[in-house]
């Protein structure tokens, strides 16, 4: 539990300090660390002590929002670039020793508009991927109705 950044609180729509519950954990890779990664949800949608009763270390906060019977329709992506620096939460996190840089993505999971006419954002969450530990493709699917979309596919380097 804490209070909504003035990012976080952009993204998810809410005022700023608003209640937010707050997931940060540390993937790891055939026992390596790999990424560092922050989920932030309204604290009405999802509680504190919900996420800890109900969020086993093998899923991701988007399994418990389905779990939970929110009907998420959608995400939009940001893939960035950071230079990390131990001093840093993430780079503390990651345990680093001197500053590297890591692949962040950033994205924005939204309810569908059946539930919420404007697609209400549920979560936001940013993630740190260190160096040669996680592949992007992009795929462009063209659906039955003509309308280009852009699917983002993770695939773990093994």
């Amino acid at each position: 539990a804490g209070r909504a950044t003035r990012e976080e609180a952009d993204a998810l729509e809410l005022p700023l300090d608003g209640d937010v519950t707050r997931v940060s954990r540390v993937l790891l890779l055939d026992g390596e660390t790999a990424a560092w990664m922050i989920d932030v949800l309204p604290a009405e949608v999802v509680t504190a002590g919900t996420v800890k009763e109900c969020l086993s270390s093998h899923q991701m906060v988007l399994d418990l929002l389905l779990d939970e019977g929110l009907p998420v329709a959608f995400s939009e992506v940001e893939v960035g670039a950071a230079l990390l620096d131990p001093g840093q939460p993430a780079g503390s996190s990651l345990g680093l020793s001197k500053p590297a840089a890591a692949l962040m993505l950033t994205e924005t999971m939204y309810l569908d508009g059946a539930v919420s006419a404007e697609g209400r954002p549920v979560q936001w969450s940013r993630n740190f991927f260190l160096p040669g530990k996680l592949s992007l493709r992009l795929v462009r699917d063209t659906p039955a109705h003509r309308d280009p979309a852009v699917v983002l596919q993770l695939f773990a380097d093994t």
